[in-house]
């Protein structure tokens, strides 16, 4: 006679929990951001516990904490875009400026005369008159 076989109970695999606390883009803490879910009114909640930093937004039932701050990270890249742009914008609109009143003479005040030495210039061609590798005597 055989013995009879036991059935075992099937093991539950445990669903690796994801972070509610994260770093904080603004202070630079570590897991400092909290993330808060609201389900039932569908809106996720980010906070800083140093900075006080707070945002929020929708979220749908597939989403987790992971997603509320990915979003907030890239609503921050969206306004540091935003700002970046407009920067360029001011700074060609500045340009333009300067290049409109660029095409009207100016000016200028004559420059400064130099205070006369001993020593004999050699401006013209570019040479010092105390550098003795300048010199090609032995040539002659």
């Amino acid at each position: 006679m055989g013995k009879r076989k036991v059935k075992r109970k099937p093991v539950k695999k445990l669903k690796d929990k994801l972070d509610n606390q994260f770093n904080c883009l603004f202070c630079n803490h570590e897991k400092s951001i909290e993330v808060k879910i609201d389900r039932p009114n569908k809106v996720g909640h980010l906070s800083c516990k140093v900075c006080d930093v707070n945002w929020q937004c929708s979220i749908t039932y597939l989403d987790e904490g992971v997603d509320v701050y990915s979003a907030w990270v890239d609503a921050c890249e969206d306004v540091n875009k935003g700002r970046r742009e407009q920067k360029l914008r001011e700074r060609d609109r500045q340009k333009d400026l300067d290049r409109d009143t660029d095409d009207e003479p100016r000016r200028r005040a004559p420059a400064p005369v130099a205070a006369q030495s001993s020593r004999t210039s050699f401006a013209n061609d570019g040479l010092d008159a105390y550098d003795e590798e300048d010199e090609d005597d032995d040539d002659y």
